[in-house]
């Protein structure tokens, strides 16, 4: 969705990127997708990627320590299966809150951190570096989550019963 990218980078450069500059180490940030106008940030600690169209993420979720999607308005489903990407490789997610709107099993803090402002972005951030086995736990217990309650083979009965088809 056009609209909903442009909206979310505008938060990200006007309000996310101004906070994020406070940290105090290095952070590089990876985005995947097409983007029309690449935009920069003056903030010397942030390095910016603009990987373009990928045919396929597994080396990108891989090769990542989280999974961040700070929002703070609602937004489309495809950010939502973009978490659940994340969670089953094991990675900890940082998201917007109101992306928990549409993943109410996860439970906050334990499965996946939420944020509702850039202060709480760079502060989750921060706990990655002062709390790596905290960081870690989490995102095992978030593919604990995802096995749980997303993974398709043992939930798929109960998936097609929810829209009135039988498994089979």
């Amino acid at each position: 969705n056009n609209t909903a990218s442009r909206v979310m980078m505008e938060y990200w450069i006007r309000e996310l990127f101004p906070e994020l500059r406070r940290l105090p180490f290095q952070l590089e940030i990876r985005l995947v997708g097409r983007v029309q106008n690449p935009f920069l940030t003056d903030a010397k600690n942030i390095r910016l990627q603009f990987l373009g169209h990928k045919e396929s993420l597994e080396k990108e979720f891989a090769s990542a320590d989280v999974y961040l999607s700070p929002v703070k308005y609602p937004v489309p489903v495809p950010l939502g299966t973009r978490i659940l990407t994340a969670l089953s490789y094991g990675i900890p997610v940082i998201a917007g809150r109101s992306l928990g709107f549409g993943l109410p099993e996860l439970m906050p803090d334990r499965d996946i951190v939420y944020t509702s402002n850039p202060v709480e972005v760079r502060r989750a951030l921060e706990n990655i570096v002062t709390d790596p086995q905290g960081f870690q736990a989490l995102g095992k217990r978030g593919r604990m989550a995802w096995e749980h309650y997303y993974r398709p083979s043992p939930n798929i009965g109960e998936i097609l019963a929810s829209i009135g088809l039988e498994d089979g």
